[in-house]
């Protein structure tokens, strides 16, 4: 299963990231509550916000942050 990372937007535009390359997709074939920084799977020729992982991969970074800072 292919997840991708949401990275920014560009016009009609959605940049995301895997672990080998950076695609452009139309945002039309993502969810419409898409932001920078979910995490995608994508099904058949759409895609789907993988919540929980996002999520996980959300405190994660925070938690990195909060390390930083201490």
């Amino acid at each position: 299963m292919m997840q991708y990372s949401v990275d920014r937007f560009e016009g009609e535009l959605a940049i995301l990231i895997d672990d080998h390359k950076t695609i452009a997709v139309p945002k039309n074939i993502l969810p419409e509550e898409t932001k920078e920084g979910d995490i995608l799977i994508r099904v058949g020729e759409k895609y789907k916000i993988d919540h929980a992982y996002t999520e996980k991969m959300r405190k994660e970074a925070a938690e990195l942050i909060d390390q930083l800072f201490e």
